[in-house]
Formats: C-alpha cells, sequence, structure tokens
C-alpha cells in the first residue's frame, strides 16, 4: 500500500464520518489491527531510513572535517610559500626607491621579463638617474607595466 493509502485510511478510521469503511483498503476482519500493523511497519521502514541517513551524514561529517583540515594545513602552506615569493605590483604604485626591479614590458606587443632600474628621481623605468637632464633621462624608458623586488642572491655552496 502506498504511503498516503496508508494516512488516508488511518484518518477514516479514526473519523467515521468522512469516507465509509468499505472503501478502505483493509475493510473486513480486525481491519483496525491490520490497518495499526501496516501503519507500524511504515512508521519502522521509515525510522530505518531516517538512521541510514543519520549515517550518511555523520560520514560526510567526517569525510569533511577531514577536508577543512588538509584545506587549512594546504592554505598554510601556500600563505607560507607566497610570503617567500614577492608578488607582481602594478606601476601606478611605483617603488619608493631608486633600484633594479624584475619587470614586465611591453616591447614591439611582445610581452617581456626584465630586470630594470626604476628612477624614483624622475619616476622612471630604465631613466638615468646622474643627469638633471630630464629629456637625457628618458631616452631609454621603457613601457613597463607591472614590477617586482629581485629575488635573493643565491646561497654560495
Amino acid at each position: 500500500m502506498e504511503r498516503n493509502e496508508l494516512i488516508k485510511a488511518l484518518i477514516n478510521c479514526a473519523n467515521p464520518g468522512i469516507a465509509p469503511c468499505v472503501e478502505c483498503h483493509y475493510y473486513g476482519v480486525d481491519c483496525r489491527l491490520n490497518l495499526m500493523l501496516a501503519a507500524a511497519d511504515a512508521l519502522k521502514a521509515a525510522d530505518e531510513k531516517i538512521a541510514d541517513c543519520v549515517a550518511a551524514i555523520d560520514a560526510l561529517d567526517d569525510s569533511n572535517d577531514a577536508y577543512i583540515k588538509e584545506n587549512e594545513r594546504l592554505n598554510k602552506r601556500i600563505a607560507e610559500l607566497e610570503a617567500r615569493f614577492p608578488k607582481w605590483t602594478s606601476v601606478n604604485r611605483p617603488p619608493e626607491e631608486s633600484g633594479t626591479y624584475l619587470t614586465i614590458d611591453m616591447d614591439h606587443a611582445y610581452l617581456c621579463m626584465y630586470p630594470i632600474r626604476y628612477s624614483a628621481k624622475w619616476r622612471g623605468w630604465n631613466c638615468l638617474d646622474y643627469t638633471d637632464d630630464e629629456k637625457e633621462a628618458r631616452t631609454h624608458e621603457m613601457h613597463v607595466t607591472h614590477w617586482m623586488p629581485l629575488p635573493d642572491e643565491p646561497e654560495a655552496e
């Protein structure tokens, strides 16, 4: 019997004025007892399904906890690695000091990576700091889009 038919039969049996007993699937000798047993079986089956669902959810929770711990470990490692290596900075935020930086340069429509000197004095890339003539200082200016500090020199072996 379908779940909905069982519910309808229980409601009808509890309220005899709603529908005549002869329309009930359980009508006959010991009909109330048979209806109650069917309802008990349905409840038992539902409880078993609920228990299975709870067990599955618990297993997912355990698995999820493992994934969360692994995710936290990996995020910590990523942060450690990111802290060791400089990141690209847009030229919209130029370096504060003159010096040589690793740069991305748009040279003849090609993307090139160069170590290039930045002049804080002239606020330009590949400019000459030693001159007071801005035109002379900017004769070799490059079209840098991003920069980062040079990595540390390798350790001697």
